[in-house]
């Protein structure tokens, strides 16, 4: 398998709603991942957190290259198990593991649809990509060819700290599973029957045919046939009732299989990124000393200016709502905690305005989750 590209590609046609992808997937093949769906869609939670324990125990133990879109969409399945439950922790932390072992990629609709928790999937992988990198020296990985979530170590994305499934080439031909958290080297010939490994990694060719050739010699994915079965059935093993009769002559060896074309008017857009719920308290100045305020009537007042993007938002000082955005009014000199609020997301600045501070400016895109606060100073 090709490591996970920044842009990934996309197909029409996947967005499929849970029940249908339920439904195709159970045709082709029941595995625990299915049956943890299943369970979860019938509010059986139970059941759908001993599945989720068989997919962990299913995953752990393959003998068979586990591709990153597979571990992804196990912790999609978790995720979709404690949105159910009501845990929202979990939902965070089960979507942080989802970007975690296939980075780069979009999450699967079919699975946790197009929603809340798709926003939510967009924001963490952002503070996934903050995690501090593994040092793949420190591991002292085998010369055999090795795969941590589906991928060569290192190769497109870097490893960042959390849970992972490495997998070892054993001479045999099979591979070598294990869970990690990849702290510290491990011996990890142990992974295969008798310690022998397979021999080392072959170089890997800079031609840009050898890129694309597997995918016109059927080695592309299969969208239709369940993820979890596709590696356990070994390539040379052929049902004989499909075997062809005979051999076609060489001359008319049928060509290499068309590579679909996605029409642009049918394919998906891509995904905006929105922003997570953020609660935000943040001091734009210094505080001067306290009094007792309130928005100001007549006399002494000083102006405040609140400007939100894209979209109006919700305008309180000091807990008590003053309207909405835009907005331009008036306020005594002293200290006050401006709250805004638009959809999910809010901020909350810490204020002081007097005769030195008589304007103040305030701009927050609630989408990028940016501010700026200008107070020109009188006396300057």
């Amino acid at each position: 398998m090709a490591p996970p590209q920044a842009a990934p590609r996309r197909r029409a046609g996947l967005l499929i709603p849970l029940a249908t992808a339920a439904l195709v997937a159970t045709v082709v093949y029941a595995g625990p991942r299915d049956d943890a769906l299943a369970a979860i869609a019938a509010g059986d939670l139970k059941t759908a957190k001993k599945s989720l324990s068989t997919l962990d125990d299913h995953l752990g133990n393959k003998r068979k290259l586990v591709r990153a879109e597979v571990l992804s969409r196990r912790y999609l399945t978790e995720a979709l198990y404690h949105e159910a439950r009501g845990k929202q922790d979990d939902v965070l932390a089960a979507l942080r593991q989802a970007c975690l072992v296939h980075p780069g990629s979009d999450p699967d609709a079919a699975i946790i649809g197009d929603g809340a928790m798709v926003d939510m999937f967009y924001a963490v992988c952002g503070e996934v990509e903050q995690r501090p990198e593994i040092d793949i020296s420190g591991l002292k990985l085998p010369d055999a060819p090795v795969r941590i979530d589906g991928v060569v170590p290192g190769e497109e994305f870097p490893l960042r700290q959390g849970r992972h499934l490495v997998q070892v080439e054993c001479a045999n031909g099979n591979w070598g599973t294990q869970w990690s958290e990849l702290t510290r080297a491990e011996d990890w010939s142990e992974l295969c029957p008798g310690g022998k490994l397979a021999a080392a990694q072959a170089p890997v060719s800079d031609d840009i045919v050898d890129a694309v050739m597997p995918a016109f010699l059927g080695g592309g994915d299969d969208e239709m046939m369940d993820d979890e079965m596709m590696d356990e059935v070994p390539a040379d093993e052929v049902p004989a009732e499909e075997a062809p009769a005979e051999e076609a002559p060489a001359e008319e060896a049928p060509a290499p299989p068309e590579v679909p074309v996605v029409p642009a008017d049918e394919a998906p857009a891509p995904p905006k990124v929105p922003a997570a719920p953020v609660e935000e308290t943040v001091e734009s100045l210094p505080a001067a000393p306290a009094s007792p305020s309130k928005p100001a009537k007549d006399g002494d007042s000083y102006s405040l200016i609140v400007e939100c993007l894209p979209t109006p938002c919700t305008v309180s000082v000091n807990g008590e709502s003053i309207g909405e955005s835009p907005l331009d009014t008036r306020l005594d000199s002293g200290m006050y905690d401006l709250s805004l609020k638009a959809g999910p997301n809010s901020v909350t600045l810490k204020l002081t305005v007097s005769a030195d501070l008589p304007t103040t400016t305030v701009e927050w895109n609630h989408k990028k989750l940016e501010w700026k606060v200008d107070q020109p100073n009188a006396s300057k």
